[in-house]
């Protein structure tokens, strides 16, 4: 069986992002990104050329040592405080 993705035009990269940002779907768009642990420097970057563009370091404040290790991101914080009751 092979796995098909349903998107074909997700970014591998942050240049990828940014020429969708640019030319694409988000043009003209308010957006707010949450970069990994360790990857806002880069981010912020980029995004400094993209009108509408904020990046968040929300993660970057709230980090412990054992996060910053893990690479955590937004994904890895939403699971941590949202556990869903477990039903029988």
């Amino acid at each position: 069986m092979f796995f098909t993705p349903l998107r074909h035009d997700l970014p591998d990269t942050p240049e990828q992002l940014q020429d969708i940002f640019l030319f694409r779907t988000l043009h003209g768009r308010t957006v707010t990104l949450f970069p990994d642990l360790g990857a806002f420097e880069k981010w912020q970057s980029i995004a400094a050329g993209i009108p509408n563009v904020t990046i968040s370091n929300i993660l970057e404040r709230r980090a412990t040592v054992a996060d910053r290790a893990a690479g955590l991101d937004l994904a890895d914080y939403l699971l941590r405080e949202h556990k869903p009751a477990v039903t029988a």
